[in-house]
């Protein structure tokens, strides 16, 4: 008689830092599972016990294999036994819940592809993901990443990159077979855009953006380097490239 074959856990539990953990689950349709739960009712239960007191606050990297976006989520533990732990999604900023909504959206468009009695969407899955991706990057906090330029680029190219964002998302729009939950994400993100590019629209916005969203040592170097390259160019008797760099040096001055 055969042996029955050996139980494979729905997801494995990897610690990265404390408190910090990766949650890999072995399909999407078992990760879709979780992430209609936690839209539900905000609440998770791991099969293991991880080494976080009741009532302190851990974050969990959920990752499906076939799915590039995952979600990074902040939960504080309820309870703990010997072989279970028992969370609570905890959503300290807005933009938490839409990566939730996107990690649920992005698991039912893996599961939608797979099943053949499903209506295809008007976008294939990679585009589709590129979309939901692109939406959890404007939908950011932090303007230059919603931006998707560095945080030195200049006013010019911060608003280059918002028509470009712009044209991509609007035209996400003029498809119209896809996910009611993807064309809100869209039209919130289009909204996010105007605010993002206000906020690094004059000099002083992009400091303050800076000083928020930018550690000091890195600052420090960018500083230096700045210096450097308006000694060079004053060496080479450039003009164009003084201008450039001491303007560069003048705003990432400190506050």
């Amino acid at each position: 008689m055969a042996s029955p074959a050996p139980h494979r856990p729905r997801r494995r539990v990897e610690r990265v830092t404390l408190p910090r953990y990766d949650v890999f689950y072995a399909t999407p349709a078992e990760a879709l599972d979780d992430a209609l739960r936690l839209r539900e009712d905000g609440l998770m239960t791991l099969d293991v016990s991880i080494d976080v007191p009741v009532g302190a606050d851990v974050v969990l990297d959920l990752r499906a294999a076939t799915v590039p976006i995952h979600a990074t989520l902040l939960f504080r533990v309820l309870q703990r036994t010997g072989d279970h732990t028992f969370l609570e999604f905890w959503a300290r900023r807005q933009t938490d819940g839409d990566l939730l909504e996107l990690w649920v959206e992005s698991l039912k468009i893996d599961a939608d592809e797979r099943d053949e009695r499903t209506p295809k969407a008007a976008l294939n899955p990679v585009e589709m993901q590129r979309v939901l991706e692109l939406c959890r990057r404007v939908l950011s906090r932090n303007p230059f990443t919603a931006l998707g330029v560095h945080w030195s680029a200049p006013v010019h190219e911060c608003h280059a990159a918002a028509q470009k964002a712009q044209g991509s998302l609007e035209l996400v729009l003029t498809h119209g077979t896809f996910p009611q939950a993807v064309r809100s994400l869209v039209e919130r993100a289009l909204m996010r855009l105007p605010d993002a590019v206000r906020e690094v629209s004059t000099a002083e916005g992009r400091k303050l953006a800076r000083a928020k969203f930018v550690t000091q040592p890195q600052l420090a170097m960018a500083r230096e380097l700045a210096r450097e390259k308006l000694e060079f160019a004053r060496m080479r008797q450039d003009e164009k490239a003084i201008r450039e760099a001491a303007a560069l040096l003048d705003e990432l001055a400190p506050i």
